[in-house]
């Protein structure tokens, strides 16, 4: 059986309500049915290097509640619960980084089919992510869009 579907603890981060983050959520949930593994919802908020970490960010909070809790939903829907939590960090790439070496054994991405200079790029926490990550890296990608 491959790794991932020995995975006790997956995490997946989550940036917004989009279709590719609903599909990992919905990736991650058949994962665990099968493994009997925890899912990790994770909203990291990025603050500017001129503010505190500790800062409270009202407005990101906001949005990382909305967001932790459609993906709570989507797995709810599914018959799966979930631990969400939002971080605060500098960069998304190295925060989710991280919060992997917290014993994570999966980690399950979305990201939307988007063009920067005419080719796909997944982004810079991608990168970072499939580069540094201490365990194995599931990327969803959404599919092409007729007009990119």
């Amino acid at each position: 059986m491959p790794r991932a579907m020995e995975s006790k603890k997956i995490l997946i981060p989550l940036r917004d309500n989009s279709s590719a983050n609903i599909e990992a959520v919905k990736m991650a949930c058949g994962l665990a049915k099968a493994s009997g593994a925890e899912i990790h919802l994770v909203y990291v908020i990025e603050v500017e290097r001129s503010r505190s970490l500790d800062e409270p960010l009202d407005s990101d909070m906001d949005r990382a509640e909305e967001v932790l809790k459609n993906g709570e939903n989507v797995a709810s829907s599914m018959g799966c619960e979930v631990v969400k939590d939002f971080l605060q960090a500098r960069e998304l790439g190295p925060a989710i980084v991280d919060e992997a070496k917290e014993g994570v054994d999966l980690i399950v991405m979305g990201v939307e089919y988007e063009k920067r200079l005419g080719v796909f790029d997944p982004g810079k926490a991608v990168h970072i992510v499939f580069r540094e990550s201490p365990c194995s890296v599931l990327l969803l990608r959404s599919p092409i869009k007729e007009n990119v």
